[in-house]
């Protein structure tokens, strides 16, 4: 498995009730991973130490063997982009304006897009179902058009790493699903290596490739969602009991009680 991304000995602590001590972790390339945990797991930590948007105590993230910390902003601007969970800001911003905000690492601050800018912010326009809006302004999109337009503009910055943080949050069963499939098909089509946190445990096992599993700042366990999905890993992590079935070889999770407190 040749890795994206790779976190060697990774430690980081920013509250007093939360530690991520010695972390190893490979990203596979070109396939779609997900970091899944119960809440302050670490599974945002984690993403934003792949991102250098968090440096850590000690331990490296490397990208292609590279210390990313050695990496000039404008270079791991090329290689990686991530969409932060809920993105704000820039409501009055017409969609094709705000997808091209991400050709800036490409060019000068200020100069003009050039004809391969504009290809660009059409391509990835156009991928995200994006052509009809592209003269709207982004407050008056539903929410699910508002994350595709934020889709776009990571998607025109060209980088061979996508990572998303929580990418379905606050929207509706139809429009994560919708996302999640454009995901599927950005990875087939364009070999993007995906890099995600969800926590629908479903939707981790029937869209990834590779699940990470945190747990109090340390990785659990690792492995395809076959691997990863048991009864006991549900119970002794996720707290609750489940009945785990196959289908069209994606393992479907069907969550039956909360083992946290006896009744």
């Amino acid at each position: 498995m040749k890795p994206a991304l790779e976190l060697k000995n990774v430690s980081f602590s920013r509250k007093r009730d939360f530690e991520m001590k010695d972390v190893n972790a490979l990203i596979p390339e070109g396939k779609i991973t997900t970091l899944i945990g119960p809440n302050g797991s670490g599974k945002s930590t984690m993403l934003r130490l792949m991102m250098r948007l968090l440096t850590p105590d000690s331990g490296e993230v490397l990208l292609a063997g590279k210390n990313i910390t050695d990496i000039p902003s404008k270079d791991l601007a090329k290689k990686m982009t991530m969409l932060s969970q809920a993105p704000e800001g820039l409501v009055d911003v017409m969609v094709h304006d705000l997808v091209a905000y991400g050709r800036l690492p490409h060019r000068s601050w200020l100069s003009t897009l050039q004809e391969e800018d504009e290809a660009v912010i059409q391509w990835a326009i156009k991928v995200c179902n994006l052509e009809a809006l592209a003269y709207r302004p982004l407050h008056s999109l539903s929410g699910g058009e508002r994350q595709r337009a934020w889709l776009a503009m990571a998607l025109a910055q060209k980088t061979p790493i996508l990572l998303l943080d929580e990418p379905t949050t606050y929207l509706d069963i139809a429009h994560q699903l919708e996302l999640l499939d454009l995901l599927v098909h950005l990875n087939k089509e364009y070999n993007l290596t995906i890099v995600l946190v969800l926590h629908d445990l479903n939707q981790a096992a029937i869209y990834s490739d590779y699940v990470f599993v945190c747990e109090n700042g340390r990785l659990v366990k690792d492995g395809t969602p076959k691997e990863v999905f048991t009864t006991e890993l549900l119970r002794n992590v996720f707290h609750i009991t489940a009945d785990i079935t196959e289908k069209d070889g994606k393992q479907h999770i069907h969550p039956l009680a909360s083992t946290r407190f006896e009744y």
